[in-house]
């Protein structure tokens, strides 16, 4: 059996979130196992699960059948509106997870910028117990 902790959640000029922005996952206690969201509209509750989603399955969360030109136009589009495009957006997740009763830790960074030439450059990097992958 395996289960999976999210912790964190960090996004980097991503939608409306401007700069460097940290979301701690983990609930504040163990009877307490739930993190709820709330804001009023604007607030960023939407971009959060997109940012999940996108972070998670890259080209595959802007749907199934769109072309590389769609994903690209996607991620342009979520880098935050005052940051330059050159320098892009990123979205990074750390979750614990285990697996036959061995635990790891994993963190998932997804980036992407604009280059010189117009064309949306994008990475991934993972990290299994702080060794890249």
């Amino acid at each position: 059996m395996t289960t999976v902790l999210l912790r964190e959640l960090v996004f980097e000029d991503f939608g409306v979130y401007r700069g460097r922005q940290t979301i701690d996952l983990c609930p504040p206690t163990p009877d307490r196992p739930i993190v709820l969201f709330g804001g009023l509209n604007g607030a960023g509750k939407t971009t959060l699960l997109k940012g999940l989603n996108l972070v998670l399955y890259g080209k595959r969360a802007v749907g199934v059948g769109r072309t590389r030109a769609d994903y690209d136009f996607y991620l342009r589009e979520a880098i935050y509106r005052g940051a330059a495009e050159t320098k892009g957006a990123a979205l990074e997740l750390l979750f614990d997870a285990t697996h036959d009763g061995v635990p790891a830790e994993f963190r998932v960074r997804r980036y992407w910028n604009v280059g010189s030439d117009g064309r949306v450059l994008d990475h991934l990097a993972v990290f299994h117990n702080g060794d890249k992958s």
